[in-house]
């Protein structure tokens, strides 16, 4: 990032010019992979939730960065990087190998010119994989239509090699295909295209957790203006609302020109305002800004609304989570913890983390006490286990405290279920 703000080979390297050239190459949506990585790496994870299959993951995740980082600077700027990254034991299934080779010849083989085999529609994304071949990254994409009722029989798998973020609904332009495969012919489906496209309903369901009133149109240039932003930045709503307020002012005044009544930005104003001033319900408002999920958002809405979150029009059910987002669920909803980190810093939140930690070792692992010489700083332990405590929303304590006791740590309601369960 600093070599390409200076502009030049022979510009020395300073700590101190990071800043900018990291502010730089924000404002180019072309060099959108190196801010992407660049906050992927500045949102490090507690060792409290990474264990080995979590670094794994994650070493994939940096492995698809790297690739296209690769590619970024060979074709822009001439550069050599990483000549041996296929060296490095990325542990694939090798049987997907065939596949996933007619696959990648039929995405760079000319699109079908008859308009039969081509679709279009929204579509939720829910998983992107990653595969690599000839030194260029793929995508097998999991989406299912952006419906209310949609299930997982409505999912379908897609391939592309277009780089396509999963916060939001996408308009998709699928094509349908077919490869053969051990004698066999099986069919596929191609991404041929994308675009961001938020529903309607989604923006006017969040604006009612704010306690406004809006009747948004996707026909607006307002709203045709922000889903190309996003499209074509990479970008998510957040991004925005964290700008500085001479970078906002500029969006905001090229995003509503043009609109009467603009809708969007202002419901933008009163998050940031929000966000802005540290007030109750921020954290909350920035997780759900993240997705904009339809179902996620209805279930958080309550008419009477909560005083204690800045009176957001949300049930009293969402303190535990705008207090310790990282350790807790929403009503009707449990965050993924990438989103968590996405949308949320965690600087400071150890204690939150821990619990989180602990709860994991229960829920996925059948483990009801966790080892205190399996977690680093174990010296620690008793000041963060006391914070959390301290922090439980009142009506939790009684079973969500944590308890520290012959060198293991466990959750004090899921001790008491187990005896109870065991004394029948």
């Amino acid at each position: 990032m600093v070599r390409i703000h200076a502009g030049s080979d022979c510009a020395e390297f300073r700590y101190e010019a990071i800043k900018p050239a990291a502010a730089f190459v924000k404002s180019r949506s072309q060099l959108s992979v190196l801010t992407q990585f660049y906050k992927l790496l500045q949102k490090s994870a507690s060792h409290y939730t990474m264990d080995g299959d979590n670094s794994e993951r994650l070493m994939l995740r940096y492995y698809e960065y790297l690739f296209r980082i690769r590619r970024l600077l060979k074709d822009k700027y001439g550069y050599e990087v990483l000549q041996n990254l296929e060296s490095f034991p990325v542990n694939l299934d090798a049987s997907l190998k065939e596949y996933h080779e007619k696959i990648v010849a039929r995405i760079h083989e000319v699109p079908a010119s008859s308009r039969e085999s081509l679709s279009s529609d929204r579509y939720y994304i829910r998983k992107i994989k990653s595969f690599f071949f000839y030194g260029r990254v793929y995508y097998e994409v999991s989406c299912q239509l952006a419906h209310n009722r949609a299930n997982k029989f409505d999912r379908i798998i897609a391939f592309t090699d277009i780089e396509i973020t999963e916060w939001y609904a996408a308009q998709l332009t699928l094509q349908r295909d077919s490869i053969e495969v051990l004698g066999k012919k099986m069919p596929i489906t191609l991404i041929r295209n994308w675009a961001v496209s938020v529903r309607a309903c989604e923006f006017k369901n969040f604006s009612r957790l704010l306690g406004t009133a809006i009747t948004p149109s996707t026909t607006t240039s307002e709203y045709r203006f922000l889903m190309k932003m996003l499209t074509q930045d990479a970008s998510n709503l957040l991004d925005l609302v964290d700008l500085h307020d001479g970078e906002y002012s500029a969006v905001r005044a090229v995003g509503v020109s043009g609109t009467e009544t603009p809708q969007l930005f202002p419901m933008l104003d009163e998050v940031r305002r929000i966000v802005g001033s540290e007030a109750p319900g921020r954290n909350l408002l920035r997780y759900l800004l993240l997705r904009l999920h339809n179902q996620t958002l209805r279930a958080q809405y309550d008419r009477n609304g909560c005083e204690r979150l800045s009176n957001l029009r949300v049930p009293w059910a969402c303190i535990p989570f705008d207090t310790m987002p990282f350790c807790t669920s929403l009503p009707g909803h449990n965050p993924r913890y990438r989103d968590l980190v996405e949308s949320l810093d965690p600087t400071g939140r150890d204690h939150e983390l821990l619990a989180r930690r602990v709860l994991n070792n229960v829920e996925r692992h059948g483990m009801l006490y966790t080892p205190a010489k399996d977690l680093e700083t174990a010296e620690n332990l008793p000041a963060l286990i006391s914070k959390f405590n301290w922090a439980l929303y009142s009506k939790h304590r009684a079973r969500r405290s944590l308890i520290l006791d012959k060198g293991h740590i466990f959750i004090n309601g899921y001790e008491d279920d187990t005896v109870s369960i065991l004394s029948l």
